[in-house]
Parts: structure tokens; C-alpha cells; sequence
């Protein structure tokens, strides 16, 4: 179920608040998409930013194997170093990444009412970076990574596993995410979805905690 904006309320209605990293907590397009089409060109692979932002909630990895695919031509390299090599780019620009303020803001409140977590796509070496260099570190009780899941978004796993390391029923979840496979995957983990791209902050969430 997507949410509008506004107040959410409920008897306990929020048991948890779950966050996607790129993209929803920060700031990351233009440092990704530089990073992926920049480890790409490097092997003859074109890949237009439309593309890349419509396909904003899938995994380093799985992105790369769709474009390999839709190439017709294979990397010298395997999937996974290709990865890496795409991180180690993205690293590289740490400095250029900044804060979604009204997102943040809405976990900043919340904090030590109801428990916080990250479910993303990204890689957890990159999303910690990412924490640290945007001031976010310590933030979230719960950080649930790709390499965390079988099958990422648009999936439940990584929301569900979320919701089972804070010990909250999914349908006490909230969740807030800016692309169609994340809303999707929330919405078949079952849990309430804020999708940022459509509604209007500030977000007001009641916790039933006073």
C-alpha cells in the first residue's frame, strides 16, 4: 500500500521505520550513474542515464549482467570484478554525495522511538562508506544489504529480513523508497510504502510512542 503524504497514524500503527539508501536517504544518481557508465565504457558498453534511473532499485550486479545481456557481448572480467571496479569509482567520488534532508530528518525524530534499519540494493562496504562520509554512521539499528538476500529488489527479501532483524511485523513496517522495483518490494513484503518521488514532505509519522 502506497501512502500519501501527511500524518500516518494509527494505534500502533508505525512498529518500524525502513529506509532505502540511494537515492532515498541520499543523494547518489549522478556519482552512481558516472560510476556504472564509467567502468562500462571501459569495456565498449554504452548505458544512457534514462536507462540507469529507470533501473534505480536494481542491484550493481544485476544491472550489469541485464546490460551485458542486451549488448550481446560478455565482460573480460566476471560479474563480480566488475563490481568492484564500478565501487571503487563510485568511492572516488564520496565528495560529490549528500544528504536527502527531509528523509533524514524524518529518521533523525524517530530515533529511539521506533527501531530504524536500511534495506538497499548496494553493497555494505559501500553504503557504511557512504554513512560515514555523510554523517549517517550510527544512525540505523539495522543495515540489510544485497549480498544479505538471494534475490534482491523488486523482491520482499531485503525489506523482510529487515523487519525480522528489529523483530516488527511487516505490516507494522513503514518504508520509504524512490523507485518502482523498491516500492514494488515493499508492497509484497507486505508493509506501508512512502514512495518520495510522489508525495510531499514533511512526512509525520506517528509512532503511538509519546
Amino acid at each position: 500500500m502506497t501512502m500519501p503524504s501527511g500524518t500516518l497514524s494509527g494505534p500502533d500503527y508505525v512498529g518500524c521505520l525502513i529506509f532505502d539508501w540511494d537515492g532515498t536517504l541520499v543523494d547518489t544518481q549522478s556519482a552512481n550513474y558516472r560510476a556504472m557508465s564509467g567502468m562500462l565504457a571501459g569495456y565498449g558498453i554504452d548505458v544512457t542515464e534514462p536507462w540507469f534511473v529507470a533501473h534505480a532499485g536494481v542491484s550493481s550486479a544485476e544491472m550489469i549482467e541485464m546490460l551485458v545481456k542486451a549488448h550481446g557481448r560478455g565482460l573480460p572480467v566476471s560479474t563480480a570484478q566488475a563490481v568492484r571496479e564500478r565501487d571503487a569509482l563510485f568511492l572516488s567520488q564520496l565528495d560529490t554525495v549528500a544528504v536527502k534532508s527531509p528523509v533524514v530528518d524524518v529518521a533523525l525524530r524517530n530515533r529511539g522511538r521506533v527501531p530504524l534499519a536500511v534495506a538497499s540494493g548496494g553493497s555494505r562496504a559501500v553504503i557504511q562508506a557512504g554513512m560515514r562520509a555523510t554523517g549517517l554512521d550510527g544512525l540505523f539499528d539495522v543495515l540489510v544489504a544485497r549480498e544479505d538476500v538471494v534475490a534482491g529488489k523488486p523482491a520482499p527479501d531485503l525489506f523482510l529480513l529487515a523487519a525480522e532483524q528489529l523483530q516488527t511485523d511487516p505490516e507494522l513496517c513503514l518504508v520509504f523508497e524512490d523507485s518502482d522495483d523498491g516500492v514494488l518490494a515493499a508492497e509484497r513484503a507486505g508493509m506501508a510504502v512512502i514512495d518520495i518521488r510522489t508525495t510531499t514532505p514533511p512526512w509525520r509519522v506517528v509512532t503511538g510512542v509519546s
